[in-house]
């Protein structure tokens, strides 16, 4: 018989992940990969944009069950600004890691990379985690 974990347990495994008092850190990616669940660090070339830094995330907004019955945490949008003019990245999308450089969860944009070249030029990630039944 294979396990079925409840929403409420859902809603609970998520919290535990976002709000045990562990230190989440938001990057960014430049390399054209897709991630997968065997992704590592190393898979993952960072941005290294003018003004690019790395943001912690802190505790997640809100956890609610989707509609897809998936516990889903939320965070405020994040802006990755360039600072001054540079040469040009294109910015595929955003992973998470651990202090330790863990990557926990990545997306990749689904409209595509967008490039960041000039003084101004934003990349927003509003940063969700989804935890699903356990089957």
């Amino acid at each position: 018989m294979p396990l079925v974990l409840v929403n409420d347990g859902r809603r609970w495994a998520c919290s535990l992940l976002t709000t045990a008092g562990a230190t989440l850190i938001l990057h960014l990616f430049t390399n054209d990969y897709i991630p997968v669940p065997g992704s590592v660090r190393v898979n993952f070339a960072e941005a290294t944009f003018l003004g690019y830094a790395p943001v912690a995330l802190g505790i997640a907004n809100d956890v609610i069950l989707n509609p897809q019955g998936n516990a889903q945490a939320y965070w405020p949008q994040k802006n990755f600004r360039c600072t001054a003019p540079g040469g040009a990245q294109t910015v595929y999308g955003y992973f998470v890691t651990t202090t330790l450089g863990v990557v926990l969860w990545a997306e990749r944009n689904p409209a595509g990379g967008v490039v960041i070249q000039n003084a101004g030029d934003v990349f927003p990630v509003t940063p969700t985690l989804a935890v699903g039944a356990l089957a």
